[in-house]
């Protein structure tokens, strides 16, 4: 088994290396549903509460249901039907859930419960691409959310009118979340990048710069330092001021994972103020990291441009001949990836490997078994896309084994009709039916995504051929006019 640590670190960091946006969600109690429930007299309701804890979503819905339409849950029906929400929308059913907390929203109801039941809700959108239904979540949220949440809630809302391009709106947000929490933290450097988007460059230097001086054990942390210092370095680059990204680039580690990003941002301070040897030294330390890494495979072509700067032709030539010979195995090796994506052999070690269980929307793939190419696939796998694909999946998986786990206890109940037992039978089948037919979609679904992204790798790659062997042309070429007799 791969570490898992390791692919959690990714999965962190992910969002923050490929957007520039940093999200946090602390997990609760139940799953990632931090909610207070206070005392619970009914039974029922205290045994279904047990499901939510225990993760089993599906059971508690199964059970709840069956309550309420057999048995009036008198005074505590509000907690149950708040219950039943957060059992929908933990198992990955939004829409129910936003059907119950309306219909309380309607009748008065209003409870710190509720708000934060339709922040989860937003959330859920939000991770679904779907702005409009997170906006209209969040609306529904009378006042603050006690505790920290509150800021989750700030930062989420923040996060959409970004996406709506108010940035100025989102800025003035951000500035409303205080203290020195790790959600807090990740909101202030929502903000320092913001702020330099919009123009507030001393205000986002600032802000960014206290959070490179935060100091801590805590990985998230240190990694949310460390992206902090890499926008930094990319301001600094960006605004002609290479000795500023220098210093930001070398508070990052060499075992993180932005140690590629940074050596090849390390590289162009150097060559920004003529120094290529020293650009020529980073790019080639930044080769010892795996060439399935963008940065890296730029760093190919980098380290052959600081030989032509050095008026080393012959070195450059034989880099770009170097690097292009990488890229071409390259290639072949992401062929060969998708030949194994198209066969099955590796989404069967990743997606059927896991036990049949109530995981829920919020139990996302926590490691990896060992599969080849595992450097390309890595920070695919820990993308939204596949993570709430594999949910999907994962899902049906588990109802196709509830049903025939309902089809073989059939024999346990004997006084049962034959009239009853053929209709049940007849309903299972076809549910099994659908079910087998969805989890053949879900598995090709991702098989093509999975391929879809390998292909952009290599279209990449290609990109990056090209430029090698036109850098090639172009020294050959001079080469040939240097020759040549006055």
């Amino acid at each position: 088994m791969m570490a898992g640590r390791n692919f959690t670190r990714r999965l962190r960091a992910l969002t923050l290396a490929l957007t520039g946006f940093a999200t946090c969600h602390a997990a609760g109690a139940a799953g990632d549903l931090e909610l207070e429930w206070g005392h619970v007299d009914d039974p029922r309701i205290r045994e279904t509460l047990f499901d939510l804890y225990d993760q089993s979503y599906f059971t508690g819905i199964v059970r709840l249901v069956s309550s309420r339409n057999l048995i009036d849950l008198g005074k505590e029906k509000d907690v149950g039907n708040l219950l039943l929400s957060a059992l929908y929308l933990a198992y990955g059913i939004p829409g129910q859930a936003q059907s119950i907390l309306l219909d309380m929203s309607d009748r008065g109801v209003s409870s710190e419960l509720q708000n934060r039941l339709w922040y989860y809700l937003a959330r859920y959108y939000y991770q679904q691409d779907d702005a409009v239904k997170a906006r209209t979540a969040l609306q529904q949220i009378r006042g603050d959310i006690d505790g920290d949440l509150d800021t989750e809630r700030l930062s989420l809302s923040a996060n959409l009118l970004s996406r709506e391009e108010k940035n100025s709106d989102a800025v003035r947000t951000l500035q409303r979340i205080k203290g020195d929490n790790a959600r807090s933290l990740y909101a202030r450097y929502n903000l320092g990048v913001l702020m330099l988007r919009t123009g507030k460059t001393d205000e986002g230097i600032k802000v960014l710069s206290q959070l490179t001086a935060v100091r801590s054990l805590e990985p998230d942390v240190i990694a949310l330092a460390e992206q902090a210092n890499l926008a930094l370095a990319n301001h600094y680059l960006r605004n002609n001021d290479p000795v500023q990204a220098k210093k930001a680039l070398m508070e990052i580690r060499l075992d993180s994972p932005l140690a590629a990003k940074a050596l090849l941002g390390m590289g162009w301070t150097y060559a920004a103020t003529d120094n290529y040897q020293s650009a020529l030294n980073a790019w080639n330390e930044l080769l010892k990291y795996s060439v399935s890494d963008p940065a890296v495979m730029e760093g190919y072509l980098a380290s052959g441009y600081a030989y032509s700067k050095l008026q080393a032709l012959n070195q450059a030539l034989d880099q770009y001949e170097k690097s292009s010979v990488v890229m071409k195995t390259e290639m072949r090796r992401v062929d060969s990836i998708v030949e194994t994506v198209r066969d099955g052999s590796i989404l069967d070690r990743i997606l059927d490997r896991e036990p049949l269980t109530e995981a829920g929307w919020f139990g996302d793939m926590k490691s990896l078994p060992e599969i080849p190419a595992q450097s390309y696939l890595l920070d695919f796998f820990a993308t939204h896309q596949f993570q709430q694909a594999y949910k999907s999946y994962r899902d049906l998986r588990f109802l196709s084994g509830q049903l025939s786990e309902w089809m073989s206890s059939l024999d346990k109940y004997s006084g049962m009709s034959i009239t009853f037992r053929e209709s049940y039978l007849k309903r299972t089948v076809d549910q099994q039916t659908k079910v087998a037919r969805l989890l053949e979609k879900s598995r090709a679904y991702i098989q093509q995504i999975t391929i879809d992204y390998l292909q952009q790798q290599k279209q990449l790659i290609e990109e990056n051929l090209k430029q090698a062997r036109f850098q090639m042309a172009q020294i050959l070429d001079q080469a040939g006019r240097n020759a040549m007799p006055e």
